[in-house]
Formats: C-alpha cells, sequence, structure tokens
C-alpha cells in the first residue's frame, strides 16, 4: 500500500516528481529502488524550481503544472520508492536492499580505463561493478521476462566461451556482462559490471570485476558470486534468468543475453553518455539557480540602495531647516550690538569721559566678536559641516545606486528569462535619484539664504561700531571681515 504522505505528481523514465509530508522532492530510479535527489520547500517558489528541474531532466515528460499544495497533488499514486511500475498497482513491492554478496567494490576505476580490455585468454576481463544489485533490472523487465527450459546438458568435455562473447544485463544505471569456461556443467569464470554512483552533477561510472562458479543441471543454473550464497535461475534460449534474494527475503530476477563484446561495449558507451547528460543537465540547472540567486541578490541591493536615498535626502533637508536657530543666534547677537551703540551714542551726547571706551569695548568688540563669531561659527559651521557634509554622503549614496543597479541588469542579463518579483526598475531608479538631487539642491539654497542673511547681519554690526567711534571720535573703525562664502 502506497504511504500516504507521499504523493506523485509526475513520473519519467529516470525521474519522479511528487512530494512528502514535509518537503517536495525529486525521486530518481536507482537499481535499489526510487531514491530522493532534491528537496524543495512547499511552496510557489519550491514549486517552480522543482517542476523547471524536473523539466530539464525529462524533457520528454509533459511538462507539470500545480502546485505542491495538497489539493493540487494527484490522489491515490503510489508510494515513489515502490520498485513495481506506478502503474501496477497490484505489483509494488517494497523498496529492496543489497544482499551480502554484492557489497564488493575494490578500488574505483574510471570507466575509460576498462572500457577496452575485454578479454584475455578463456576469460574476459571488463569494465565495472555496482556494490548493489539492480532495480528492476534487465535488459527487459523482470516482471515479463519468460523462461524456456532447455534440455539437460548432454557436455563431456571443457567448452569456452567463444573470445568476445558472454551475457550482458543492462539498464539506464548500470551493465553487467559475465564470462565463464563449462566443464561438464562446472562453470567459472568472472561477473564484470559497471554502475553510476554519485548524484548529478558529478556523478561518475564505477567498476569492478569479481569471480563467479556455478552449474548447470538441465534447465538450471546457479551461480556464486564473489564466493558467496549459491543464487538460483533458469536457462533460455538465448541467456538465462537468475534469481539474487534481497535483504527483505525477496527474490529478484536479473536477465541476461548472450552477447558479444561489441555489444558491451555499446552498453557501456550508451552508460557513460547517460551520466554525461545527466551531468551536463544538472550543472545547467545549478548554473541557472545560482544565476536566479545572484539576480535576487542585486535586486534586494537596489531596493535597500533606494531606501537609504531615500533617508539621506531626508536627513540633507531636515539640517538645512535646522540652519534657522543658528541664524537666531547672529540675529540676537545683532540686536545686541544695536543696543550697545544706542546707549554708548547716549553718552557720546553726554560728552562723558568713557565715551570712547564703550565705543570701542562694547559696540565694536560686540559686532567684531559676537555677531562676526556667530555667522562664521555657528551659521558657517552648520552650512559646511551639516548641510555640505550630508549632501556629499548624499552624492556617495547615488553613487552607490547607480553601481548596484548596473550590477543588478548584468546579472539579469545572463538570465533574460528571469525577473523576480518586485525587481527594481529604471524608473524606480532615476525618479530616487531625481528625488534625492532635488532635496539636496534645495537644502543647499536654504543654507545659503541662512549665509547671506548672517553676512548681512555682521555688516549691519561693523556699521554699528563705525557710528560709535566716529561719534566718539575715537580712531579709525575696525575693517569689516570678509563674507561667509556659500556652499557648493
Amino acid at each position: 500500500m502506497a504511504r500516504r504522505d507521499v504523493s506523485v505528481i509526475a513520473t519519467g523514465r529516470r525521474y519522479r516528481l511528487g512530494r512528502t509530508g514535509d518537503a517536495g522532492v525529486i525521486w530518481r530510479k536507482r537499481p535499489w529502488g526510487w531514491r530522493v535527489v532534491a528537496r524543495y520547500p512547499l511552496t510557489d517558489e519550491g514549486w517552480r524550481v522543482a517542476s523547471g528541474q524536473f523539466a530539464m531532466w525529462e524533457p520528454d515528460v509533459q511538462q507539470p503544472f500545480g502546485t505542491f499544495l495538497p489539493e493540487a497533488v494527484a490522489p491515490a499514486m503510489s508510494d515513489p520508492t515502490d520498485n513495481a511500475p506506478a502503474s501496477s498497482a497490484s505489483k509494488r513491492s517494497k523498496p529492496w536492499r543489497l544482499p551480502g554478496w554484492i557489497w564488493i567494490i575494490g578500488a574505483v576505476v574510471l570507466l575509460g580505463a576498462t572500457a577496452g580490455g575485454l578479454f584475455a585468454g578463456r576469460v574476459v576481463h571488463i569494465g565495472s561493478v555496482s556494490s548493489r544489485f539492480p532495480k528492476g533490472a534487465t535488459a527487459r523487465s523482470p516482471e515479463t521476462t519468460t523462461t524456456s527450459p532447455r534440455p539437460a546438458s548432454t557436455t563431456t568435455t571443457s567448452s569456452p566461451p567463444a573470445v568476445g562473447r558472454g551475457y550482458l544485463a543492462a539498464d539506464s544505471t548500470w551493465v553487467y556482462f559475465v564470462q565463464w569456461t563449462d566443464t561438464n556443467g562446472e562453470l567459472r569464470g568472472t561477473l564484470h559490471v559497471l554502475t553510476t554512483s554519485g548524484q548529478p552533477p558529478t556523478e561518475t561510472v564505477t567498476s569492478t570485476t569479481v569471480p563467479v562458479s556455478g552449474t548447470i543441471t538441465g534447465s538450471t543454473i546457479s551461480l556464486s558470486i564473489d564466493y558467496g550464497a549459491q543464487q538460483f535461475g533458469t536457462l533460455t534460449p538465448s541467456g538465462f534468468t537468475i534469481s539474487f534474494r534481497l535483504q527483505s527475503g525477496l527474490l529478484r530476477a536479473v536477465h541476461f543475453e548472450a552477447a558479444s563484446t561489441s555489444e558491451y561495449n555499446y552498453a557501456v558507451g550508451k552508460l557513460r553518455a547517460e551520466v554525461i547528460s545527466v551531468n551536463t543537465t544538472a550543472a545547467a540547472a545549478q548554473r541557472q539557480a545560482a544565476e536566479e540567486t545572484a539576480i535576487r541578490t542585486a535586486a534586494s541591493t537596489v531596493s535597500t540602495n533606494i531606501a537609504s536615498l531615500a533617508a539621506s535626502a531626508s536627513g540633507v533637508a531636515t539640517a538645512a531647516k535646522q540652519m534657522a536657530g543658528d541664524m537666531q543666534n547672529v540675529t540676537d547677537a545683532l540686536g545686541e550690538t544695536k543696543s550697545a551703540l544706542q546707549a554708548d551714542l547716549a553718552r557720546a551726547n553726554a560728552r562723558t569721559a568713557t565715551a570712547c571706551y564703550y565705543a570701542i569695548n562694547t559696540v565694536a568688540y560686540d559686532a567684531a566678536n559676537t555677531v562676526r563669531y556667530d555667522a562664521v561659527n555657528t551659521v558657517g559651521y552648520a552650512a559646511e559641516q551639516t548641510v555640505l557634509l550630508s549632501a556629499k554622503q548624499l552624492s556617495t549614496s547615488i553613487t552607490t545606486l547607480r553601481t548596484s543597479f548596473a550590477a543588478y541588469q548584468s546579472a539579469q542579463a545572463k538570465l533574460p528569462s528571469y525577473v523576480p518579483t518586485n525587481s527594481p526598475t529604471q524608473a524606480e531608479v532615476t525618479d530616487a535619484i531625481s528625488k534625492a538631487e532635488a532635496t539636496v539642491a534645495a537644502a543647499i539654497s536654504i543654507a545659503n539664504g541662512y549665509i547671506d542673511e548672517a553676512n548681512a547681519d555682521v555688516s549691519t554690526a561693523y556699521e554699528y561700531a563705525d557710528q560709535a567711534i566716529n561719534a566718539e571720535h575715537c580712531g579709525a573703525p575696525p575693517s569689516a571681515p570678509s563674507p561667509v562664502p556659500h556652499i557648493t
């Protein structure tokens, strides 16, 4: 019975797409059953990536539509880990594990290094072996394999196989080739297996060779692989089918057809080409995923920079408005200077002896050291160190935004078909920069207006000093200082 928490949405030759209780998954057909090769979150984004990956791995299967939501998944699907075909519920079996005899992988040898040396003497040495016996496992499906007993062997002398010939079993993920000598029904030879290992895009072909011994009695064949327990099968007109006992206790039938080394080489080449194709497809999928991530990251950076630019512009405007308080200090100082002038003029009319003292040390002092000080060190400083500095920082923010948007455009150009949700546009960037620049211009204009007002107050204060000194005939009046410069 299929597990209730597993549902299959689409099935191809090598892969299935579906979901478990906590994730969307893609299974891959393996010699020992269907196994999970990729997991995805149960979200719309997870569905988009998973269905796209499945379409690349299974281009001949109709593109699945829907989501990972339970109501969007076809009900009553078989458990993907069942080894029986999904369309034959009555034949489904539990996933099986390898018998003990097959854990015989030795040193892993690259396929290319073994594909050429196929026969030497009476026993042929061939390619590679899997550490597990296959699922389903034949050039023809084991469920449909028929056996046809042949007459009992009448061999009385040793009968080695024809050079380069043996028995071949192959699937999309493995190739088996066995050759032996038959001495009065006693078999001695080797089993060679090539199988895939690892996961795409780094899947490889591994290989090993193990001894085989056995007997033929009538239409029955028994084999011991790598000195393991006897496995029994039946001869057919063109080969033999042998049943291997799994750890679950079930028997698994694998059919071997008589084949030449050229047929074996073809099967090896096909397996290798399949691995290359799967790796290429997976690598392309990984590249696309990486490019999509780069695009989303760049888009997020642009959005962050737009928000930062708006905040910086607001800071510049606030700094300009705060100069009103600084300007008030200058205005207050000018008022105090004017009062000192009026008092000094009254003393001059009374012809007091201290008239020059007050003219120089009160009126002129206030003009030079209070009004001028406040103009330069309050208004001028605020304009330069607050407004102008904020404007320069804002200019840097504008440059950063332009740079980040260019990086987003570059990343997006590598994958034009992918546009993330709420991605920034050129219009949004241009509008943000225009608003920031307008805010800066307005803030600088306000600051320069306060500078002009402060310079005017300084000029008036020095005029007060001039009046006081001239009224008392106290000498030359002080020279007016250079005005506070505008910020740009």
